[in-house]
């Protein structure tokens, strides 16, 4: 019983500090501020991860070798410049 108490605690303590850590606004969230190293590995992970997860599912309209591999590229934006 009284390791149940003492994980409890500690567990509440855990979860009490982390919504500290959030509502006071310690961690600056900007997007012109540098991340810590630990939280950017964790965010290129998850940015890699759910664009090859996303991606599988994904049909390829074009070829992606051959001549017309720029052209079609440049073709398939809707922000390039066409002349």
């Amino acid at each position: 019983m009284r390791v149940l108490t003492t994980v409890s605690l500690i567990a509440l303590a855990g979860m009490s500090a982390a919504v500290a850590f959030v509502w006071l606004g310690v961690y600056n969230v900007a997007a012109d501020d540098p991340h810590w190293g630990a939280t950017d590995r964790m965010l290129d992970a998850a940015r890699s991860r759910s664009i090859a997860t996303r991606a599988v599912s994904l049909p390829l309209h074009i070829s992606v070798t051959g001549r017309g591999l720029q052209a079609a590229g440049a073709g398939s934006s809707g922000s390039a410049s066409r002349k």
